[in-house]
């Protein structure tokens, strides 16, 4: 088993991952890459989302800069012709009656689908589903989408620090006024590529319930966020998938349910929001590590980061599908419930 990772590994291809925005999708082709592997995204004239790998097999074009026509990828370099199969119609140099060699068709992805506004790609057969989400699919429900935010952060640490409640009142300054002190975990449920953890937020007496959060991971880099106020009620709810882009880039993409519906307070909010991205997004871009360590490495873990030990377990069992429960693989006393 690797014992650190970056953002690039092979196990990470069977996996749904974000590459977009549906609205960054069109008739226009879109260049995106997905763990190193250059990628078009196009929309089709039925509205499907159509995605390939972004060379042309005749001399390696990329064909984001090409054009999209008459439901056909059309090279920049010769006028080769795809088709939504990725198989090409038409080579303009050799005449229409030619014969087209089987070789001519593009490279594509298992799977490609629209979920919560985001276009997704999984390179080989997808292990996990995407997550559901029911806030996303509540009407009712007030919605934020900050700016989906790019930066040469590890997309592991990205997710540590998604999972974490520790940093809150120290990193954020919005947050400054929070208590400290961390509540009790409750491992809510759990699979080998994933979990749902609740936490009991604490008041200032270190006694009485502020609120609950609700941490749900989808291996390797997605995560939902359920912000609670001590009834139980919704108080912010937040779907959180990261992009790895390559060994050292990564995009965010965050969206946001919140009880409120108003378009002012909504602005406020978000504008709120964006601030504490780019609070997070400044420290995890600044972090020397250049892999996460799932068995043992430089991080200090105490009871605080029970969410991050659950994290590497997961991790550990994705690269290494023979990893079986044992009392090994659970977090060490004193990380966890006590």
């Amino acid at each position: 088993m690797a014992g650190s990772i970056g953002n690039v590994h092979r196990a990470f291809r069977a996996f749904w991952h974000p590459v977009a925005w549906s609205t960054e999708v069109s008739g226009t082709p879109v260049a995106t890459t997905l763990l190193g592997e250059p990628l078009v995204v196009v929309r089709d004239s039925s509205g499907a989302v159509r995605c390939f790998h972004d060379e042309c097999p005749h001399r390696g074009a990329p064909l984001s800069l090409g054009r999209f026509e008459l439901d056909e990828l059309v090279c920049p370099f010769h006028g080769w012709r795809f088709g939504t199969d990725g198989v090409a119609t038409c080579i303009p140099a050799l005449g229409t009656d030619a014969v087209i060699p089987p070789r001519a068709r593009l490279g594509r992805p298992a799977d490609v689908s629209e979920r919560h506004g985001i276009v997704w790609v999984a390179l080989e057969s997808p292990r996990l589903a995407i997550p559901e989400w029911p806030d996303g699919d509540d009407p009712t429900l007030g919605a934020m989408k900050p700016p989906a935010h790019t930066s040469a952060a590890l997309a592991a640490y990205q997710t540590d620090n998604l999972l974490d409640a520790s940093h809150f009142p120290f990193l954020h300054n919005v947050l400054g006024n929070r208590n400290a002190l961390i509540g009790e975990f409750e491992l809510v449920d759990h699979h080998d590529l994933g979990f749902t953890t609740t936490l009991r937020k604490l008041g200032h007496d270190g006694v009485e319930t502020e609120g609950w959060l609700r941490y749900t991971l989808a291996a390797p880099f997605t995560v939902l966020l359920r912000s609670e106020e001590p009834d139980g009620s919704l108080r912010t709810s937040f779907f959180q998938a990261i992009q790895p882009i390559d060994e050292r880039t990564t995009r965010m993409y965050f969206l946001i349910r919140v009880q409120h519906t108003d378009p002012a307070v909504l602005a406020e909010m978000q504008a709120a929001e964006e601030d504490v991205l780019a609070e997070d997004h400044r420290m995890t871009s600044a972090q020397r590590r250049d892999g996460i360590h799932l068995v043992r490495g430089p991080d200090l873990h105490v009871r605080s980061d029970y969410n991050g030990m659950l994290y590497r377990r997961a991790l550990r069992r994705l690269i290494d599908s023979r990893c079986i429960t044992n009392t090994s693989d659970a977090p060490p006393p004193g990380i966890g419930p006590q």
